[in-house]
């Protein structure tokens, strides 16, 4: 991405106020510079004109399940669909986030670890989409859905190991 000139909207710093009359610089995938719109008299690269918006940071949501489709039991809805359209389903609702705002969630599980496909599609490049992190039941102290209670997973495993 070449750097670009954003100029004309109201720029939103996340510290419960608006700023008038600054523009912001983005060079490559990083703002560079916030500023009174003067300092950047005589730029030369792109300019995208905001009047009428506000810029603000990228959102971070970080308690999503991208496979779900918002049923009271997301469990039995998901074993009504099958794999690689869940995948899309997944893909459509990263899609929304990052339209939405939303440049970075926290996927906490799914099916089948279906939306690490979506994560790593996203992240890599090949569809756009947030950055999306994932977290994996067997990583933590938590249980996959549908994982049967007293099945211990490697974290709790580890702990035990770690306190004898």
């Amino acid at each position: 991405m070449d750097d670009a000139l954003y100029t004309g909207g109201m720029v939103f710093d996340g510290t419960n106020k608006s700023i008038e009359g600054h523009a912001v610089l983005v060079q490559g995938q990083r703002i560079d510079k916030v500023a009174p719109v003067g300092e950047f008299d005589g730029f030369s690269g792109q300019r995208v004109e905001t009047t009428g918006g506000t810029l603000m940071p990228g959102l971070f949501d970080c308690h999503v399940h991208l496979c779900y489709d918002g049923a009271a039991d997301p469990f039995t809805a998901m074993s009504k669909i099958d794999d690689a359209h869940l995948v899309i389903r997944a893909l459509r609702h990263a899609q929304a986030a990052l339209r939405g705002g939303v440049t970075t969630t926290r996927d906490c599980g799914g099916k089948d670890y279906l939306e690490f496909a979506v994560r790593d599609a996203c992240n890599g490049g090949e569809f756009l989409g947030p950055t999306i992190r994932g977290a994996r039941a067997d990583d933590l102290h938590a249980r996959r859905p549908r994982q049967p209670y007293g099945s211990s997973s490697r974290w709790g495993r580890r702990c035990r190991q770690g306190s004898s």
